[in-house]
């Protein structure tokens, strides 16, 4: 082996036992330190810098990190480390017997995912409104899987409507990302026309003929 691999590979180890120490530090005390967690996040950008991975994924350098660790990081701190949402950091997760991994909840919204171009295709199909309440307001329709991913549904048009964001979590049974639904299979669109939607939930009066949903 050549000095110079040896000495790659001791500054990798060094920096992966320093990482440890100050994530050790930084858990340990409440409220946490300030100072350690910026040491922390600029020995973690040192890191992913010596080993090339500035230029990677988010989810290669959460992974990276966890590595290195060998323990699983607060989301929080990943977040700041690496620069991601803290939404993103709680996709992932670590353990002694699987290292780093993606969270299984994660990779079913990955794939339940509908892309830019054919959300707009939907959204215009369905008239631009929610099937179920009847809501023209663009900026809450989203696109619902009739036959959820986690059920083998696809991303096919035929498997796709338009609701909106609250009618979406109604289709769900009051979960987005519980893989349930509120009708039985093959029964989508009859119970977008039964439901029944309480005054209460709109904040339009019944008689304009919009059927406008009010936050929740």
């Amino acid at each position: 082996m050549t000095p110079a691999i040896v000495i790659l590979l001791l500054g990798t180890s060094m920096s992966s036992n320093k990482l440890q120490d100050l994530y050790e530090e930084y858990r340990s005390t409440y409220p946490r330190p300030e100072p350690v967690e910026t040491e922390f996040c600029e020995e973690v950008e040192s890191l992913l810098d010596s080993e090339g991975l500035k230029s990677e994924t988010y989810e290669m350098q959460i992974r990276r990190l966890h590595e290195r660790c060998e323990q699983k990081i607060e989301a929080g701190l990943v977040a700041k480390a690496i620069g991601c949402s803290l939404s993103y950091a709680r996709r992932f997760s670590y353990s002694n017997e699987r290292g780093a991994f993606q969270k299984e909840w994660s990779k079913s919204t990955q794939n339940e995912k509908v892309s830019p171009g054919a959300r707009t295709k939907i959204i215009n199909r369905d008239g631009k409104t929610c099937l179920r309440c009847g809501l023209g307001d663009e900026r809450e329709l989203e696109v619902h899987h009739i036959l959820p991913v986690s059920q083998g549904g696809t991303n096919e048009d035929s498997n796709l409507a338009t609701l909106c964001s609250h009618c979406h979590e109604a289709a769900h049974d009051g979960s987005k990302t519980s893989g349930k639904t509120a009708y039985v299979e093959g029964n989508f669109y009859e119970w977008t026309q039964k439901a029944e939607i309480a005054p209460e939930e709109r904040d339009l009066p019944l008689d304009t003929g919009q059927k406008r949903i009010s936050d929740y």
